[in-house]
């Protein structure tokens, strides 16, 4: 899983003025009017000078050069940049000058070389998205755990096995996604974030649900998909507002009863798990817009069964559903 910045910056507010430019040679041509650069794919092996004229630059993407460092007067001449993407370049370091970026507030990272940040890095006060797919970091940069005001954090394809105790530092964070590490327990900090949204865990190694987890009341989208949880402890209802819930592939041997007082559940994932049952009331979620329920039992009358409780309403997976972040 994926998740490019493009995404992210599609997803805040337009710029008032400027354009987007994707040509170095054009933009020049009118180097105050470029808010937003483009220099995606161009084997670029050093920063061109030239992109120190645009006084006005906000959004510089680099994606898919062969990029080791970025030069030291980038960080003094580019004072207005807001969304900075290295993504797959040749990173080993970053620099810790870039705490000299005062107004950035989207950085992505992904797809280098990066075993740590600098101590440095702790000093972007307005960092509001962070994503660090697909670097050999073996433990949680805690750089991060500085960054108040991030809201959005991206941290997969690592070795990183625990998630830090004062995860609950990022107080106004609303999605976290560390899909695809080596983590094999959901600390009950997690329970600090109350203002989180999404929370993606999906192939880790996570054996059990702490339920302090339900204090994340405002969760839209919890996905715990391709990990080893055997159970779902109590207290689950409290999860308000969950829209999607993501478990399949793991060992549940039974649904509790008090699923089915998510009212707000649209879709919902427990294929390729144990379960040789659904409880009665699960034909009450007649809010339920998808449900997967495939390669559970291999018992014919088990199976219909968990086929004659499903909400007529709902449509029947005959797939996984497609993966949140993809």
């Amino acid at each position: 899983m994926i998740l490019r910045i493009v995404v992210i910056i599609a997803s805040m507010a337009g710029t008032v003025f400027g354009q987007k430019f994707t040509n170095l040679k054009e933009a020049l041509k009118t180097p105050d009017k470029v808010v937003e650069l483009d220099l995606s794919g161009q084997n670029l092996s050093v920063l061109p000078q030239d992109v120190y004229k645009f006084k006005n630059l906000e959004t510089l993407i680099l994606d898919n050069n062969k990029l080791k460092e970025l030069p030291p007067a980038m960080f003094f001449q580019l004072k207005n940049l807001k969304a900075l993407s290295l993504y797959r370049n040749d990173f080993k370091v970053i620099s810790p000058q870039i705490a000299l970026l005062p107004n950035l507030e989207i950085l992505d990272l992904s797809g280098n070389e990066l075993t740590k940040l600098p101590d440095d890095f702790a000093k972007l006060s307005k960092l509001k998205k962070l994503i660090l797919q697909e670097n050999p970091i073996s433990h949680f940069p805690h750089p991060i755990l500085s960054l108040s005001n991030l809201e959005f954090l991206a941290i997969g394809g690592t070795s990183i096995k625990h998630i830090p105790e004062h995860i609950g530092k990022l107080s106004k964070l609303k999605a976290l996604i560390l899909f695809q590490n080596q983590i094999g327990k959901l600390p009950h900090h997690l329970g600090e974030l109350t203002e989180l949204e999404t929370l993606s865990v999906r192939r880790n190694v996570v054996a059990e649900i702490h339920p302090d987890l339900y204090k994340c009341t405002k969760l839209k989208i919890l996905d715990l998909a391709f990990n080893q949880i055997k159970q779902i402890p109590p207290g689950i209802s409290a999860l308000t507002d969950l829209d999607t819930l993501r478990l399949e592939v793991n060992l549940l041997t039974e649904l509790p009863a008090e699923i089915c007082k998510l009212t707000t559940l649209a879709k919902l994932d427990v294929s390729k798990n144990q379960l040789q049952s659904l409880p009665p009331e699960f034909q009450n979620m007649t809010g339920l817009k998808e449900v997967c329920i495939l390669d559970n039992t291999q018992i014919p009358a088990k199976q219909q069964a968990m086929l004659a409780v499903v909400p007529k309403g709902a449509k029947l997976c005959e797939r996984a559903l497609v993966p949140t972040g993809k």
